[in-house]
């Protein structure tokens, strides 16, 4: 709701960088304009009606590119990997509330399919988008080595070319949270300002 609140105070008053009001901007700072720029094309849609849709149609991709996935690398059979969607808690809260977590999930499988046809560069801009839409989605980054090495690539090869990636990822991930107007560090201190406070770790 309070991301919804903020996309509707900037349709209303205008686009600003960073917006009057949003809720943990600094940390998925596109989905703000994401939302408020479907606003200005479908206006008689309210912005948590786009914020649900969106979230609904990134849900879908995001069953359909992750079957992709994991079918590619596994061999497995369509209806256990569909099914094993369901083991995962973000499958759940996906279902329950619009979340900007979908966005930036969708993006990095959709990049993960595009490496797997050899796509390096179409892979790369994907990788950059998601975290614009959530910081937090390059914690499995990393996973990127390890598809080079199932494309039977080199350990140096595969090292080479994730270096390479890393570095063009967090470059263009840097200019585009300068260019929003977001620091995603603050996210940082504000979460373990948030476990000291309400002892998360302890109830996870």
């Amino acid at each position: 709701m309070h991301v919804i609140a903020g996309c509707n105070i900037m349709y209303n008053q205008g686009l600003t960088f960073p917006p009057v009001y949003s809720y943990l901007y600094e940390m998925q700072p596109l989905v703000t304009y994401t939302m408020v720029g479907f606003k200005y094309i479908f206006p008689f849609l309210t912005c948590e009606q786009i914020y649900c849709l969106l979230s609904a149609i990134c849900g879908a991709l995001f069953i359909v590119e992750s079957v992709n996935f994991v079918y590619r690398i596994t061999s497995f059979r369509k209806i256990y990997i569909l099914l094993s969607l369901f083991l995962i808690p973000e499958s759940f809260a996906i279902s329950m509330y619009p979340n900007s977590a979908i966005f930036a999930a969708v993006f990095f499988v959709c990049a993960l399919n595009r490496l797997l046809d050899e796509k390096f560069y179409v892979a790369m801009v994907l990788m950059v988008i998601a975290p614009l839409y959530r910081i937090d989605i390059l914690i499995v980054y990393p996973v990127v080595f390890f598809i080079f090495l199932f494309q039977r690539k080199s350990v140096k090869e595969s090292i080479t070319r994730s270096v390479f990636l890393a570095v063009l990822i967090l470059l263009f991930v840097t200019i585009g949270y300068w260019g929003l107007r977001a620091n995603p560090l603050t996210a940082l201190t504000g979460y373990n300002g948030m476990n000291e406070t309400h002892s998360f770790a302890s109830q996870v």
